[in-house]
């Protein structure tokens, strides 16, 4: 028998004696959940069908993809593909220092108001923003809108370019970032209706500018930073308490470091020992205001106005992930004096899911807190927050 046909032999004698030792072993604390062997179970009979039993083949592979040795086969693969180069479709390098991820939803705002559809995209937010402000405001709502600028734009400095991400098929390249027309846009549009707004971006750039070494946004994800999710904190309480006279409370804010898996490094699903080019930033550690800890979140005793903050997946992002109350929400509730705020962060809906669900609400909310504090008038507030690069999901609300 050749060498060749006896390897062959081994390899299909050897691979299903490792799957299944793998299996047996004792799996790594936190793996969950613990699964040893794959699920057989036959399917319910359909209506009208031959009434043979079938096998249930979604949860089959279902079970065999959370097989201890399958996810690690999985994950060491992916881990040597990374070391290969290996990019994902929807996930940028940063090929300067410091190393950084970029979503690739991110570059149409980077080719700015050449491409007619993006100037089209602004005039179609404006519309939906402008006609939810005219009601809102006839209700005696203060609107206060908080447009999230990209990661790239930020830190365009951080790749190269031009940048053929957009579109590899046509090889259509974004020459440069021209990320600030859409946002000028954006807020010149915002100024004409007279409609509260915060410049974060100018923020962010003035922040980056004084704090070289500190980041918005952390290396390999989307979201912003603890750094930079109190910025917008820190402004959105200054814009509430100067648009309706709701007193700021001067605090001195506890923190908590927490390290986060950045969620575009968990998107290449690769071996945590084995993370390869990923190691700079696989992991994050961040510093987040806290409002469980030390001093912490003050609740109000007497509450004379209501906040409602109707964000994304930005404004929930910690207090989901920890489950501490560190998210956008908290950190703006803890500096504004005697104000009921309420959540409503929603994820993976669109910029204007959480705002909608906010005003199927908002009538009941207000009822309710006039009802239990007794007040016929108040000042009431809802922040939208949203991503600059989901402006598209604002059409036509």
């Amino acid at each position: 028998m050749s060498l060749s046909r006896i390897l062959l032999v081994l390899a299909y004698v050897a691979l299903p004696v490792a799957f299944i030792a793998g299996n047996l072993l004792r799996q790594p604390p936190g793996t969950s959940p613990a699964v040893r062997w794959p699920s057989f179970q036959r399917a319910p009979a359909e209506p009208g069908g031959s009434g043979v039993a079938k096998l249930d083949l979604p949860r089959l592979r279902q079970s065999v993809n959370r097989l201890y040795s399958v996810n690690f086969m999985r994950q060491a693969g992916n881990s040597a593909r990374i070391s290969c180069g290996q990019q994902l479709s929807w996930c940028m390098w940063g090929d300067r220092n410091p190393p950084m991820l970029f979503h690739s939803v991110e570059l149409w705002v980077s080719e700015g108001l050449v491409p007619p559809e993006n100037r089209q995209r602004v005039e179609d937010a404006l519309a939906t923003i402008r006609k939810n402000h005219a009601m809102l405001q006839k209700e005696g709502w203060t609107l206060v809108v908080l447009p999230v600028p990209t990661k790239l734009s930020l830190y365009a400095d951080l790749c190269s370019w031009p940048r053929m991400d957009k579109d590899p098929l046509t090889r259509r390249p974004v020459p440069t970032d021209r990320a600030d027309e859409v946002y000028d846009a954006l807020l010149a549009g915002l100024q004409t209706e007279q409609i509260p707004t915060i410049d974060l971006r100018t923020l962010y750039r003035n922040y980056r500018a004084a704090h070289p070494t500190e980041l918005l946004f952390p290396p390999g994800e989307t979201h912003w930073s603890g750094i930079g999710l109190k910025v917008a904190a820190d402004a959105a309480a200054e814009r509430v308490s100067a648009l309706t006279g709701i007193p700021l409370r001067t605090f001195v804010p506890s923190y908590l470091t927490v390290e986060e898996v950045s969620d575009m490094s968990a998107g290449y699903n690769p071996l945590p020992q084995w993370l390869s080019r990923l190691a700079p930033f696989y992991t994050y550690r961040d510093r987040l205001v806290n409002g469980a800890e030390g001093r912490g979140f003050i609740y109000a005793q007497n509450p004379t106005s209501l906040l409602v903050l109707a964000g994304t997946s930005y404004s929930g992002q910690y207090t989901w992930h920890i489950g501490e109350p560190v998210g956008l929400a908290w950190v703006l509730g803890m500096q504004l004096e005697e104000c009921e705020f309420h959540n409503g962060a929603q994820a993976g809906h669109g910029s204007y899911a959480a705002f909608a669900s906010f005003l199927a609400e908002r009538n009941a909310k207000a009822t309710d807190f006039a009802r239990r504090r007794g007040l016929d008038r108040f000042p009431k507030v809802v922040v939208w927050e949203f991503p600059v690069r989901d402006l598209a999901s604002l059409a036509g609300q």
